[in-house]
């Protein structure tokens, strides 16, 4: 996690620098320079896997395969066919390209996870109980990640437009405070993780997710205060320094504490699809907060954040509140033998 950040940290830095002066072309050869040593390294790197992962643990049968990839055609077929009508009838555009890609993405959990719960899996009592759980912290993470990852288009735009973009007296760039959340991560990484070692189970799974959604919606209150104080001109850049770290609090609750929860509640069958659906939530969030920047048009930017925090906070605060029955649903036996039934 912390190797992850130590490229989020140089990446906004050198391609920031490079594009500056509308030299835009100079920052996306960076990042596809980026790209292209990633993917070596991992080619590289993969020998060292020994084949480890490489076959699933629940096969698919040939009839199963088959009716994949006839589904799969047909989807693809479907998509085509439908775009093609859509932009012949000239209302095709970028925004209602965006809402409906919205959409679909809205709806694929619900989908998956229905497939799971009602199809015939032969799921366990157990299992089914930790998925219905599992929906739950799922939700909590998209509205984490509405807000958390409006950082590159929100929260950027107003570094750019709001702020005195200098730092101890340094002038810097807008891209440069993209910086300051993954030197927050690397900084406080290893004291989370010591962190949650300590309190092992004795701070369950959806205490954490309240938590995460509390901080990210502290700092959406912090923004609200700063998009204030820009109406009556420049502000310094401290408030999204501020912001950064407190949402930083929140997203080492979370992140990786999704990925473990995941494979602990996912059905033996499904885990290896069940961390790809993790990452689905990030797009139910990111698909939402694009969307919420339709509310600007109805209220002020400072109002804007405000609603947004109070969102996640309010989540925040019912996942406290029901903090013992997803424990009971999640099987975590170490609280639940010593709590009363409920009802």
């Amino acid at each position: 996690y912390l190797g992850i950040n130590l490229g989020a940290f140089f990446a906004p830095l050198v391609v920031g620098w490079l594009a500056d002066g509308d030299r835009w072309h100079l920052g996306f050869s960076a990042a596809a320079v980026g790209m292209a040593l990633g993917l070596l390294q991992y080619v590289w790197g993969g020998r060292n896997l020994r084949g480890v992962g490489e076959r699933p643990g629940v096969r698919l049968t040939p009839p199963e395969r088959r009716r994949f990839g006839r589904a799969t055609a047909a989807g693809v077929a479907v998509t085509a066919v439908a775009l093609g009508a859509w932009a012949a009838t000239g209302t095709l555009t970028i925004d209602r390209l965006a809402l409906a890609i919205t959409i679909v993405i809205l709806i694929v959990p619900v989908v998956y996870f229905a497939y799971i719960l009602l199809g015939s899996h032969s799921l366990t009592d157990e299992e089914r109980s930790r998925m219905k759980a599992y929906i739950w912290l799922f939700v909590a993470a998209a509205i984490f990640w509405m807000i958390y990852d409006l950082a590159p288009s929100k929260l950027l735009f107003f570094a750019a437009d709001h702020t005195r973009l200098e730092l101890f007296g340094v002038p810097i760039q807008a891209a440069t405070t993209q910086s300051f959340n993954p030197l927050f991560i690397m900084i406080f990484v290893p004291v989370f993780a010591a962190l949650w070692v300590k309190l092992g189970v004795r701070v369950s799974t959806p205490q954490k997710f309240g938590f995460a959604l509390v901080m990210v919606g502290l700092s959406f209150v912090v923004m609200a205060i700063a998009a204030g104080l820009a109406t009556g001109g420049r502000v310094s850049v401290w408030w999204l320094v501020l912001v950064y770290l407190i949402q930083v609090f929140g997203e080492l609750s979370l992140s990786p504490v999704g990925l473990s929860v995941t494979t602990k509640l996912a059905p033996e069958a499904f885990k290896g699809q069940m961390l790809g659906i993790w990452f689905i939530a990030v797009s139910v969030g990111d698909a939402v907060g694009g969307q919420t920047g339709r509310l600007t048009r109805y209220l002020s930017d400072p109002m804007y954040y405000l609603v947004l925090a109070i969102m996640a906070i309010a989540a925040g605060a019912a996942l406290f509140l029901f903090t013992r029955k997803l424990r009971v649903l999640m099987a975590e036996h170490y609280h639940a033998a010593a709590m009363p039934p409920i009802r």
